[in-house]
């Protein structure tokens, strides 16, 4: 009887903690470097000592909360965790002697365990937070909380530690300790001085060489006796915490010592303040992460518009070099006259101050003369790239109103169905007027609208203003441009970065100078152009930039200034750059299209070995910005939080999108203390920032560090893409009940979309069980997949389409991403054909490599496999170290399926070897190029 009652005690006892630590999740502490694959753990330990007034003032807390100094302490230690992670729900983990039977406590030997503390800090429902920002909890509440959950769990304790991890069979992690990455502990058994004859005793204080867990907090608290020793003046607090030093460096643990004591203070000061509202910093600290790294305002010609400052250019070297495309060339006074010309025929079709004008040209000449003359009528300039989907530039025509398209004959059928005013200008006839109509700009008048994907599944247009262009390329501290530079246009014309291409050379007296796609994409063509051309400054987004690296390390070397980014950065590919020929200056630069092309920026001199990133520095001048929790606080250095950026650079806002405009520009939250970044003509500071969106934390010498997304917004080769416009065209096909698109890394520094659907009819397993055989393809995916290219641009087509029964879903019904499968088999819908030996086999083998495709066969096309032009390259390449044959990289865009492209190089074949005749070439013998 007594076994069977033990039995069952124990099996209910299981039960209380299988409920307990159901659905919780790791704590995602933000650690100085990266996780190791397995711990190995190197232990430091920094000690401290509290004021025995803190100690009184929070025992008194306690005793108003029913709680023991342990709780409030706990409590406390959760409360700064929460803060640090933005996690409501973790576990801590807590030794037990385990000697709660008298019989037990002269018995020698271990019993200690270890003992799981779920971590609550969610909201009590009906309290709301100050500003509106939802319920929230006060520490009073919170200390009693956690007495009752700290009670539940020792009342459960005889349950041994391993045996929980074995029953709740938690996933597996060599890096992580299970069920709990951190530990606390307060020490305030009795104790009492060791007496032996002859010998001073003291403890042995040697920091520990290995740490069991990430971090361990361990507070020591004499007696009562011994602590009102001494006419009640005692040691206080004694404070030790043990970390690992692979994950963090020992300034970072004394700043979240020195932040629980400032939080443990003002709790004992008003215990019923909300944890959102308890401070962590001192009153320096918060001035220097609102005002003193935010000082960053600088003299620039804010009230200045874009065509006055070009004319000053003009007037200063009429003759200079202003755009260069290979063999073409304009200065700066024939472009004026160009651009002033298109000025005049757009003001006689109705183009006034403020109206949206369609540039649907190729970059080159043309294109700078279509902005310049769209801006010197007064109107803002829409760059549509002209490679987009017939469908996607209809949907931004329609949404932009634009009421005349400026093309040339080449794209005479660009927007077939546009009913506006077509303008081509090529065949723009001389009217011989002179000057551009007198339109009184403003710096704060739209200057072009770009547009970005967005999550609602259309996509949006950023206003951008004059004023926030000229704050990017003049007078600012994050490069110095001037008539003797060369900056390289390498950017799509839709892409914000060619703002700074273009206006950072014709509004600083400098050239421009064209480089051509399938040059950039080559880091054996580039580097040789970059010297001809006597480039000094180039931009490339974060993927090319490591491609090109990893090609050639010493692309970059002539250049003065090369600026990277758009995404999460290779420390070992910035690494390999600086080691092998850099430029003279390295800029890791950050930015949405909201605040105009570059918003931070950091000049990369060395890249520690253990770095898992590169900062993203800080602000550029005339430019704030801020990194703050959920309810606009600034969080303390070494914690995460939203960014927001400021001053003069900010965008008017989303164009026909007055509500989404206010959900993301909003007032100032440090308006009352910020100074003179971005002020107003009249002193006053401006009135909005922008929410990126991004999570970031700021490091100790005030640089800002990308740590990831608050939603599901991705970078990929630089474009903002957002998954939900994507999944938005997949559920507009009848037959999709359900669609997810998600970014997976099949191998290092290869990131690809991927598309996940469930179709309407759920029960059709045979469909979905078809499809996981590659030689029978969901026929949906066909479909599905010329749907997402007619209306999307290239780089928003997953490499993907996988057919699932259900979304896998996690313990909280959110998506379970870690569940959702890897892409197998062939993601198109073309049947499989077997590859020929020779050419065929080659391609094939080579495609198979670089796409993670298992078969590749011989009809199937690069760009349907989830090819994209940066792999392209490295196509090339690799055939080139095959063949010997130097294929230009359009040859791959003109013949993407294997057998075209094999085909190809037995023609190269042919002619090397000396054929008598073109006839006797094996496949067709048209377009035959050498």
């Amino acid at each position: 009887q007594q076994a069977r009652a033990r039995a069952g005690d124990t099996a209910a006892r299981l039960a209380w903690w299988r409920r307990e630590l159901a659905g919780a999740a790791d704590l995602d502490l933000v650690t100085d470097r990266a996780r190791r694959p397995a711990r190995a753990p190197r232990g430091g330990c920094l000690a401290l000592e509290w004021p025995e007034s803190l100690a009184q003032d929070l025992e008194q807390l306690g005793r108003r909360a029913g709680a023991t100094l342990y709780m409030v302490l706990l409590a406390g230690f959760q409360a700064l965790l929460q803060r640090h992670t933005g996690q409501d729900d973790f576990v801590v983990g807590t030794p037990v002697a385990n000697r709660d039977r008298p019989e037990l406590q002269a018995l020698v030997g271990c019993f200690l365990d270890m003992l799981c503390l779920r971590a609550d800090l969610s909201a009590e429902p009906g309290q709301a937070a100050r500003g509106g920002a939802g319920p929230t909890l006060d520490f009073l509440q919170l200390v009693r909380r956690v007495r009752r959950r700290a009670l539940g769990a020792f009342a459960h304790a005889d349950m041994p530690f391993e045996t929980l991890v074995e029953v709740l069979a938690p996933e597996r992690d060599p890096s992580r300790n299970p069920l709990f990455q951190v530990a606390f502990a307060l020490q305030n058994a009795p104790t009492a001085p060791l007496d032996l004859a002859g010998l001073e005793v003291a403890p042995f204080g040697e920091a520990p060489a290995t740490t069991r867990f990430d971090l361990e907090l361990h507070l020591f608290r004499p007696t009562e006796t011994q602590a009102h020793a001494a006419d009640g003046d005692g040691p206080g607090l004694g404070v030790s915490v043990h970390y690992d030093r692979d994950l963090f460096d020992e300034a970072t643990i004394a700043r979240l010592a020195a932040r629980l004591r400032v939080l443990l203070e003002a709790a004992a000061a008003e215990p019923e303040t909300p944890l959102t509202r308890l401070p962590l910093v001192t009153a320096d600290e918060r001035t220097a992460l609102i005002d003193t790294w935010n000082d960053t305002a600088t003299d620039f010609p804010r009230e200045r518009s874009v065509p006055a400052l070009f004319a000053e250019r003009v007037a200063a070297a009429p003759d200079a070099v202003a755009v260069q495309y290979g063999e073409l060339s304009c200065t700066y006074a024939e472009l004026s006259a160009r651009a002033q010309a298109l000025a005049r025929e757009l003001a006689r079709r109705g183009v006034v101050r403020g109206t949206p004008v369609a540039l649907g040209l190729e970059r080159g000449l043309d294109f700078i003369t279509g902005c310049l003359g769209i801006l010197m009528a007064g109107g803002c300039y829409v760059p549509l790239d002209p490679d987009a989907p017939a469908a996607r530039l209809a949907t931004l025509l329609a949404d932009c109103g634009a009421p005349v398209l400026v093309s040339d004959r080449a794209h005479a059928r660009l927007c077939a169905d546009f009913g506006g005013q077509r303008l081509e200008l090529d065949t723009l006839a001389d009217d011989g007027g002179q000057g551009a109509p007198d339109v009184p700009l403003d710096a704060g008048d739209p200057a072009y609208v770009i547009y970005t994907s967005g999550s609602t599944g259309n996509p949006k247009g950023v206003v951008v203003p004059h004023r926030a262009i000229v704050r990017l390329v003049r007078n600012s501290d994050y490069v110095s441009l001037g008539p003797d530079d060369r900056v390289a246009q390498a950017s799509i014309v839709a892409f914000d970065a060619a703002t700074y291409e273009i206006w950072g050379a014709l509004l600083n007296g400098g050239c421009l100078v064209g480089v051509p796609k399938e040059v950039l994409l080559d880091a054996e063509r580039l580097a040789p152009l970059l010297r001809e051309q006597r480039v000094t400054t180039l931009f490339v987004t974060t993927a090319l930039f490591n491609q090109l690296v990893g090609r050639r390390p010493d692309v970059f070397a002539s250049l003065d200034s090369l600026l990277f980014g758009g995404e999460l950065v290779d420390p070992g590919m910035v690494r390999r750059c600086l080691a092998h020929g850099p430029p003279r200056r390295l800029l890791h630069v950050y930015g949405p299209t909201e605040s105009t092309t570059f918003s931070t920026w950091h000049e990369v001199r060395d890249v520690p070995d253990d770095a898992r990133t590169v900062p993203i520095g800080r602000p550029l001048a005339n430019t704030t910005a801020y990194v703050v929790d959920a309810h606009d606080e600034p969080v303390p250095v070494g914690v995460p939080g939203e960014l927001l950026l400021g001053g003069d650079g900010l965008a008017l806002g989303y164009l026909g999108a007055p509500e989404l405009t206010a959900a993301r520009f909003v007032p100032h939250p440090f308006a009352p203390r910020i100074g003179g970044a971005g002020a107003t003509a009249d002193g006053r500071p401006p009135p909005r920032v922008y929410r990126t969106g991004d999570r970031v934390r700021r490091l100790a010498d005030g640089a800002l560090e990308f740590v990831g997304r608050l939603d599901d917004q991705v970078k990929l080769r630089g474009h903002r893409i957002e998954p939900g416009e994507i999944e938005a065209v997949l559920l507009s096909d009848d037959e999709v009940a359900e669609a997810r698109v998600v970014v997976r890394e099949a191998t290092p520094g290869d990131r690809r979309l991927v598309a996940y659907i469930v179709p309407v009819a759920a029960a059709d397993h045979a469909a979905t069980a078809e499809a996981a055989d590659d030689d029978a393809p969901d026929p949906r995916h066909e479909r599905l997949d010329a749907l997402l290219r007619a209306r999307l641009p290239a780089s928003m087509i997953p490499s993907a389409l996988v057919t699932l029964p259900h979304l896998p879903l996690n313990a909280n019904g959110k998506l379970d991403r870690r569940a959702l499968p890897a892409p197998t088999g062939r993601p198109t819908g073309r049947l499989f054909v077997e590859p020929s030996e020779g050419h065929e086999r080659l391609v094939a083998d080579v495609w198979s490599q670089l796409l993670g495709v298992e078969r590749v066969g011989a009809e199937d096309r690069f760009f349907e496999l989830g090819g994209h032009s940066l792999l392209a390259t490295r196509v090339i390449s690799r055939l080139r170290d095959a063949t010997g044959f130097e294929l230009p990289l359009q040859r791959l865009f003109e013949e993407p399926s294997v057998r075209a492209l094999a085909r190809h190089l037995d023609r190269l074949t042919w002619a090397r070897d000396g054929q008598d005749s073109l006839a006797s070439a094996p496949g067709d013998t048209e377009d035959f190029d050498l």
